[in-house]
């Protein structure tokens, strides 16, 4: 869920509890967060949009233990504003569906 601008998590099917802590905080930088998705065949994996720059970009977060670590940006908008909304993943977990706004 996300919350006064920042993703959190509180359970997460195929992780033990003692990895995934009720309501554990995933980002805490500056800039907005919005719209996350988990990943449908590969739980461990979240997309979201987050205004880390300058512009609204698509992020992923890893969840297993040995990948955590800062998000990965997937998205470098050429457009003033960037990422409109992040739509969700595909149905095999391949693909991030988003969309963004044109000048």
């Amino acid at each position: 869920f996300i919350s006064e601008g920042d993703l959190y998590l509180t359970n997460i099917e195929g992780l033990s509890p003692s990895e995934t802590p009720v309501g554990m905080k995933l980002t805490s930088t500056v800039g907005n967060v919005v719209g996350a998705a988990m990943n449908p065949k590969y739980p461990y994996l979240i997309a979201y949009t987050a205004t880390y720059s300058a512009r609204r970009e698509v992020y992923l977060l890893d969840l297993r233990p040995a990948y955590r670590g800062p998000a990965l940006r997937l998205t470098y908008m050429p457009t003033e504003h960037g990422v409109r909304e992040l739509i969700g993943w595909s149905d095999d977990g391949s693909r991030i569906v988003f969309s963004a706004m044109n000048e």
